[in-house]
């Protein structure tokens, strides 16, 4: 294993020339695609020199290079952009999962629109400059999410499921731990369903509350519908307590009337009998008096002596009384 004046780890193996940038962590894999003599590498024959060039035996031969020219190389290389090839996206228009080529959209617009129903994408992309010895990582992140770089396998990038605003999807070329200096740039619009746009929700807000207000002053016409009624019934039942009062007081007005005129005819009716009772004691009285004188006088059995004994018997057994009238 060799170093180089970049930091980088240089060894031989059986599956090509490895070198290992220690600064990145990245490692990169050289095989006769990118200019060595066989893939197969011996580990046994390997030798640097004193100006830094690298010597590694394989199978077939010797492959000799020196670090700085793939270090300078690459910093060439890598000024250059990276080029959007396509993008496509799933229909919404079909039940089935079909993508279609949205790049004249995205050129049109200036941003990728990803909305309900098809809020998944693929992009493709590749470096403007891209050379047969040299491979790159390409690496792709959203601004504003929370996980960083992600390292891709190939040259594309699947968008799907993002949450609804607005994203800013950068990617990104590197090898050997050096980073392009023109990343590539694209606005992502997640256009969140109806019923979760601002201008429904508000709304949304405002006919629930003209509902609410209205539901309150209906109930409130009829609150006040009812309370009319209840007074009104109020006012009628105590129209008819008042009516029925009146009546009440004229009853006992004419009942007073009528106990008075009673108690007047009672009166009159107890001094007539007692007048009446009067005038009839005293002729009895009177005539008692002479019978008994009669009585006394007479010492035979005629029939004028039995009337007399008859009118004085029955006039000691009943004397004659004040009459008494119970009144009704």
């Amino acid at each position: 294993m060799y170093g180089d004046r970049h930091g980088r780890l240089w060894m031989n193996s059986e599956t090509g020339i490895i070198c290992f940038d220690k600064k990145s962590g990245h490692s990169q894999v050289f095989t006769p695609k990118e200019g060595t003599l066989h893939i197969e590498g011996n580990r046994a024959s390997h030798h640097q020199d004193e100006s830094g060039r690298l010597y590694f035996g394989s199978v077939t031969g010797l492959t000799i290079f020196h670090p700085d020219d793939f270090y300078d190389d690459f910093q060439v290389q890598a000024l250059h952009t990276i080029h959007l090839l396509d993008i496509r996206q799933n229909s919404n228009k079909t039940d089935q999962f079909q993508l279609e080529d949205r790049l004249a959209e995205f050129n049109e617009r200036g941003y990728l629109l990803l909305q309900e129903g098809s809020r998944y994408a693929e992009i493709s992309f590749a470096p403007l400059v891209y050379p047969t010895h040299q491979n790159f990582v390409f690496s792709y992140r959203l601004e504003n999410q929370s996980q960083g770089w992600v390292r891709m396998d190939g040259r594309k990038v699947s968008l799907r499921d993002l949450p609804f605003g607005n994203h800013r999807l950068e990617i990104r070329a590197s090898s050997f731990g050096k980073v392009a200096t023109h990343p590539f740039f694209m606005n992502v619009v997640v256009k969140p369903p109806i019923y979760l746009q601002s201008w429904f929700l508000i709304l949304a807000a405002l006919s629930l509350l003209a509902l609410t207000l209205g539901f309150i002053r209906w109930r409130t016409s009829q609150f006040k519908k009812q309370e009319a009624l209840l007074q009104e019934q109020i006012e009628k039942r105590t129209r008819e307590i008042n009516t029925q009062k009146v009546a009440i007081e004229q009853k006992n007005k004419e009942l007073a009337q009528q106990t008075v005129e009673l108690q007047y005819l009672d009166k009159v009716k107890n001094r007539f009998f007692t007048n009446v009772s009067h005038e009839l004691r005293t002729p009895l009285t009177l005539m008692l008096g002479p019978v008994n004188s009669i009585l006394k006088r007479k010492k035979d059995d005629s029939k004028e002596k039995t009337l007399l004994q008859y009118v004085s018997l029955n006039n000691c057994k009943h004397p004659v009384r004040p009459v008494s009238v119970k009144s009704f």
